[in-house]
């Protein structure tokens, strides 16, 4: 194991052991990765060469998209979601998608983020996906890594990660695979770092450094091959928000993707 690397264990019910290997949050998961790219947010105004504020879709249940809901200051990104009238919506919110790509195939992507204030019931996400959807980059494979406060039964310590694909006129969307994995505290109190390894055949998703799904994605493997662009998103997924909540903030501290050395690395390479 590096030496950036923690492992503990753990005592379980019926004297099974159970072993959580943590990565120092922030730093590339081992020696053998490569940073390729990064944004730390550190500047006054958003890089418009990495970023695009153009939505892939207009609106998002009762919510319409206002580039003006993005802000740069202080050291992090913010999407806010609000209680205004836009475009037939009572409330506006935020989508940013990256020019820059997730290679896949050996990458390892690592976002440090603060979550919406789960008393505004507002959904806020983090994903893969690259907009226009085209034919030519069929099946399109989504890749949602986050997406919180999703749906009537969402826990503040939930996160819920899901597996899509949506082909243009090949076939019809669908919904490949998804889990539900529950942190120790609501991840909208502080900063959380959320990674996803795309290698081997596999994607294998990380909560603060700790692996809490790894997807078999041999039938797909576009999943972890196709280059996907990184999306931040503050959707009306989750109900109905409670104004006294709004304006609510989701915040992203950093983005940081790495490159394995190696073009194919082993199983558990990390």
């Amino acid at each position: 194991m590096d030496t950036m690397c923690k492992t503990l264990k753990y005592l379980l019910p019926l004297g099974l052991w159970l072993n959580l290997t943590f990565i120092s949050a922030g730093e590339p998961p081992s020696t053998n990765w490569a940073l390729v790219m990064n944004d730390e947010f550190s500047g006054s105004s958003l890089d418009t060469t990495k970023w695009s504020t153009t939505c892939g879709y207009p609106v998002s249940g009762g919510f319409a998209f206002n580039p003006t809901n993005i802000v740069v200051s202080e050291g992090s990104l913010k999407l806010v979601a609000n209680k205004e009238t836009l475009h037939g919506k009572s409330y506006t919110a935020a989508f940013l998608e990256s020019r820059f790509n997730d290679p896949g195939n050996g990458s390892y992507l690592e976002v440090q983020a603060k979550m919406m204030d789960a008393r505004a019931n507002v959904c806020c996400a983090i994903w893969e996906q690259t907009f226009p959807l085209l034919r030519s980059l069929n099946p399109n494979p989504e890749i949602d890594i986050v997406e919180y406060m999703l749906g009537s039964n969402a826990s503040p310590k939930m996160v819920r990660t899901t597996l899509h694909r949506w082909p243009i006129k090949a076939g019809p969307h669908t919904e490949d695979a998804h889990t539900i994995f529950y942190g120790p505290a609501p991840l909208c109190d502080a900063f959380h770092t959320y990674g996803l390894e795309r290698s081997d055949g596999k994607l294998r998703f990380y909560l603060d450094g700790s692996k809490y799904w790894e997807a078999d994605v041999n039938s797909m493997p576009e999943d972890v091959t196709m280059p996907r662009h990184l999306i931040f998103s503050v959707e009306g997924h989750a109900g109905k928000p409670v104004d006294a909540y709004l304006p609510a903030i989701f915040e992203i501290d950093y983005v940081r993707i790495y490159k394995h050395r190696d073009t194919s690395p082993a199983s558990g390479s990390r």
